[in-house]
């Protein structure tokens, strides 16, 4: 079993022993720093699950994002002011947003490479259709080959049958989309890593690129997990990359045998411009930290959301309003 939320020996460990990797990686010339080139997309917040540590990219009732002027001229300037080259679709479920294949055109036609977060349940011919329209990256959300586990981390719980269902559509789509399209496992690690241990064999047969994260809620205990996960697995680190201007982190992970997979942390990163005074910086209560700029549609207005933990200016800034804030000006001075 993983640590309980009770078990903070254990779970403090696992987070120092995350960070001493990085310096020893560091210490060896092996730390990679490359700068934040991303601007991820909410599209809008329906989804098919209800994960229990899903944040909704901190906003669970923004508004479906429009597919007109204001967004096209959105992506020129993070294009034109940071030199942005990458577009990431989330949500909710990108997958379901009606005008998914226009967006993902869109994107492309102006110069911009595009992912894209699905928990794989939409039809096959729908992933497809991203493909064709121009879809260069899909990450798949697959935490547990465990039908009742699946269920569990629902809110509110589902049983063992839906899970069931969930998992065999998950599966037959990396069947069907595995060498058609980037494919990347995203499993997030709790207070268990038995997840990630039996999700090793189904990815390394597969030779699929495969990423563990941490659940941003509980740091210590999550990474106490990936910790003894990579123990198990008779993992080591061999490199390290930092991304200039976010929270963002990960580090390379190798077996014997030569099976790699990433581990996705967070590292302390502020925009002083966000972050100052900030209550939840004082007293330890910040988990993402700034990570990057998210654009969302709330009352009617395309918004730059800058934190997940608050709302409002400064966490929150109207489009026309943001590139003129010393939050744009600040990372912009970092990149």
């Amino acid at each position: 079993g993983g640590a309980s939320r009770g078990t903070s020996d254990t779970a403090f460990t696992g987070a120092i022993a995350m960070y001493n990797v990085f310096e020893e990686l560091l210490a060896q010339g092996k730390v990679e720093t490359t700068r934040l080139n991303s601007l991820r997309v909410k599209l809008h917040v329906p989804c098919q699950w209800t994960c229990n540590f899903c944040h909704m990219e901190g906003n669970p009732s923004s508004q479906p994002i429009r597919n007109d002027m204001q967004f096209s001229g959105a992506l020129v300037r993070f294009r034109d002011c940071f030199g942005f080259t990458e577009v990431h679709f989330t949500g909710g479920e990108p997958s379901i947003h009606p005008e998914i294949t226009q967006f993902i055109a869109k994107a492309k036609s102006l110069g911009f490479k595009v992912k894209m977060t699905t928990n794989g349940q939409a039809k096959h011919s729908r992933y497809f259709e991203c493909i064709w329209s121009g879809l260069d990256e899909l990450n798949m959300s697959v935490h547990t080959l465990d039908p009742a586990e699946l269920g569990k981390i629902m809110s509110p719980p589902k049983d063992a049958a839906w899970g069931k269902k969930a998992i065999e559509k998950q599966v037959g789509l990396i069947e069907a989309l595995n060498g058609k399209v980037r494919l990347k496992i995203n499993t997030c690690i709790g207070e268990t890593e038995q997840p990630a241990i039996a999700l090793a064999d189904f990815v390394r047969r597969r030779d699929i690129s495969w990423r563990l994260m941490n659940v941003l809620e509980i740091p210590e205990i999550s990474y106490a997990s990936l910790a003894r996960a990579c123990q198990t697995l008779g993992a080591t680190p061999v490199r390290a990359s930092v991304i200039r201007g976010s929270s963002s982190c990960s580090i390379d992970m190798r077996c014997e045998d030569g099976f790699a997979f990433k581990l996705k942390l967070i590292q302390p990163h502020f925009l002083e411009g966000m972050c100052a005074n900030c209550e939840l910086r004082a007293y330890g209560g910040c988990y993402e930290f700034a990570y990057g700029p998210r654009l969302e549609m709330e009352r009617g207005m395309l918004m730059v959301r800058n934190c997940v933990h608050r709302d409002g200016p400064p966490f929150s800034l109207p489009i026309h309003a943001y590139f003129s804030h010393p939050i744009a000006q600040q990372l912009g001075e970092e990149l």
